[in-house]
């Protein structure tokens, strides 16, 4: 099956054990983050390139954070939690997005966190040809780039569909 996803759902459980490496995902996209589950990462404004979709978390407050590019504009859309996460405890973190409401939610331990909408109707840019990557960023090669987790992660799973908060809740 691919990875080049419209509609999806990460998740993950994760334990932070340390200080990480950050990365960023581009023009007017997020800085200064974590990644755990990523398809892209800023490299160059093309479709062929761009994020079709990246988790992580702000390493300045722990905070989880989303985002893709659009394929149409190639524009940044992108969320953040207001939950923090911890070091040292095994936790769940989940971000969906759904073409069809055009809303991203994030969830912490199976408990919605943020919905946003985006305002516009963006689709994730699924022509991206940059591997999928899990707990680091990759550029269109192969050549593991800037941003690195530290610590533990057990159950990552990539959906081709935005999953219900019910079904998030059993993780």
């Amino acid at each position: 099956a691919s990875l080049k996803l419209t509609n999806f759902t990460l998740e993950a459980w994760i334990k932070i054990e340390g200080y990480a490496s950050t990365t960023e995902t581009g023009t007017g996209g997020l800085t200064g983050v974590v990644p755990i589950i990523t398809k892209g990462r800023a490299e160059a404004e093309s479709a062929a390139v761009d994020i079709n979709y990246f988790l992580g978390y702000r390493l300045s407050d722990m905070r989880p954070e989303a985002d893709f590019e659009d394929n149409a504009t190639s524009a940044v859309v992108s969320t953040g939690a207001g939950g923090v996460l911890s070091n040292c405890i095994w936790t769940h973190v989940a971000a969906t997005y759904n073409t069809t409401t055009d809303e991203w939610k994030l969830y912490i331990n199976g408990v919605l966190n943020t919905t946003l909408a985006a305002g516009g109707n963006f689709t994730p840019q699924s022509a991206s040809n940059v591997n999928a990557c899990i707990g680091s960023t990759l550029n269109t090669g192969t050549s593991i780039r800037p941003g690195f987790f530290n610590g533990r992660m057990d159950e990552v799973r990539i959906w081709n569909i935005a999953r219900s908060c019910e079904e998030i809740k059993q993780y």
